[in-house]
């Protein structure tokens, strides 16, 4: 992949794939194997730009949510921040990060009331008339929980955020937390 490559002839090439708006539910239509994507969101992709002092970055939702906890806990984190974009009423988010911090701390939580506070937001009404930009089924891809079990790192190399699926955790550690178990972590 040509890493010189100048924004207009991605954008050129973005259309010419028929990628421009890449929802879940168009992001499925097309076969991403041996793909390199760049993902560009409106609030999530920025906020990590944003983190610059951050020793280890994951993203995560609902879809990765047990996979993230998992790797999350071999990393023995001695503090986890969750950094929450999009604004004052990003449902998604803060849902996604009550839900993760009360199973961190050994909290009982209402999965589905955590689902309905997505469903019921502000921003899930751009979903309701099936727009081709906002599809319904986004929002049923976005409300379901553990359907993968990957964790999404992000690392940075040479000035750049690369985010890739792991599923082997067992090589995962870090110098930077010595916490002995996810009650220990301070949030």
């Amino acid at each position: 992949m040509d890493t010189n490559l100048d924004l207009d002839a991605l954008h050129q090439l973005t259309l010419s794939l028929g990628l421009l708006v890449a929802t879940d539910t168009r992001i499925l239509e097309h076969d991403l194997t041996d793909i390199t994507l760049i993902q560009r969101t409106g609030a999530g992709t920025q906020g990590a730009v944003r983190s610059v002092h951050a020793d280890v970055m994951l993203a995560t939702s609902f879809v990765v949510a047990k996979a993230t906890m998992d790797y999350v806990l071999r990393l023995k984190p001695g503090k986890i921040t969750f950094v929450i974009t999009g604004g004052a009423d990003n449902a998604e988010d803060s849902a996604c990060a009550e839900f993760l911090e009360k199973q961190f701390t050994g909290q009982p939580v209402d999965a589905e009331e955590c689902i309905r506070r997505v469903i019921a937001s502000r921003d899930a009404f751009q979903h309701m008339s099936d727009h081709p930009q906002f599809p319904r089924s986004d929002l049923n891809y976005c409300t379901r929980i553990d359907v993968f079990d990957f964790a999404m790192p992000i690392t940075r190399k040479n000035g750049q955020l690369i985010m890739r699926a792991i599923k082997n955790f067992a090589a995962v550690h870090s110098p930077f937390f010595t916490a002995k178990s996810a009650k220990d972590a301070k949030f």
